[in-house]
């Protein structure tokens, strides 16, 4: 099997497991992704790809401006497909735009966190994030110690006043040294991998450069959703890392379906709260 054969499997399968919310578009789009996946050969042709792209187009339009950043990208994915399959050597060509796009996104990313946003790089994003944002829950009580409750008047704390009626206590921001080193630490790793990332896939192809470029870009999904399971992108990014590899290069596309899996595996087992629940049996 190609790679991008593969990546127009992956593709489909993003579509399955995470359908768009418009009720209207979601029985199209899921009925294209299944007709893909049943008969492959209905993945190359063009038409259902143009398909696709209009429905996510008119999603995040709809959507506009408060979609998710993958929904963006996925309508931007969709028409690469679609084009790359209306010229010949569509393989290649979908290889190429598979990594400008990867060349994009990562580097758009570094120079938005490390120039243009002094609020990401002094830490407050990802302060502010980790208190707010349910995802990150598990892993802020594991790092800080903090109980269920200081969390929640954490979160309190930090949303937009008024708090709540006048007569009532005001909530009280519980922020550990640990939770603060955490935010510095993700800030930092973060503007380094997608920098790295960008970096080696800006380099000019060859056989060590194909690997150090795969290799960066698996590291970075398997580590980056590990501790924000954001698991739509990163199932994007293994459909566009997964389409650039050679066909003699079966290690590199079983990788890509290895990490695909364990993005899966991110939503699925809380792995935080079992953490807290064994360490709180430990103690008990």
């Amino acid at each position: 099997m190609s790679g991008a054969l593969l990546g127009l499997q992956l593709t489909a399968v993003v579509i399955l497991l995470q359908p768009v919310s418009i009720w209207y578009l979601r029985p199209v789009l899921l009925s294209l992704a299944i007709l893909g996946l049943l008969f492959p050969a209905v993945l190359r042709v063009p038409a259902l790809w143009g398909i696709v792209t209009l429905l996510f187009l008119g999603w995040v339009i709809r959507e506009w401006p408060t979609g998710d950043n993958h929904h963006y990208l996925f309508a931007y994915w969709a028409l690469a497909i679609f084009l790359a399959l209306c010229v010949p050597r569509s393989d290649r060509m979908l290889a190429t735009s598979a990594r400008w796009l990867v060349v994009a996104v990562f580097l758009w990313a570094t120079l938005w966190k490390a120039v243009l946003s002094p609020d990401y790089m002094d830490g407050r994003f990802y302060r502010v994030r980790l208190m707010t944002d349910q995802r990150f829950a598990s892993t802020v009580r594991l790092v800080g110690g903090l109980s269920e409750a200081q969390l929640e008047s954490s979160r309190v704390y930090l949303e937009p006043p008024p708090f709540g009626e006048p007569s009532a206590a005001p909530p009280e921001l519980v922020e550990p040294p640990a939770v603060v080193r955490l935010a510095i630490f993700l800030t930092w790793a973060t503007v380094l991998l997608e920098g790295l990332v960008a970096a080696v896939f800006l380099l000019p192809w060859g056989r060590w450069t194909l690997a150090v470029r795969h290799a960066a870009l698996l590291g970075f999904c398997a580590a980056a959703y590990a501790i924000a399971p954001v698991a739509g992108f990163g199932w994007l990014l293994c459909a566009m890392g997964v389409s650039q590899v050679p066909t003699d290069r079966r290690l590199l596309r079983v990788a890509y379906i290895a990490v695909f899996l364990l993005l899966r595996f991110y939503m699925d087992i809380p792995w935080g709260r079992l953490m807290l629940e064994m360490g709180a049996r430990v103690l008990a």
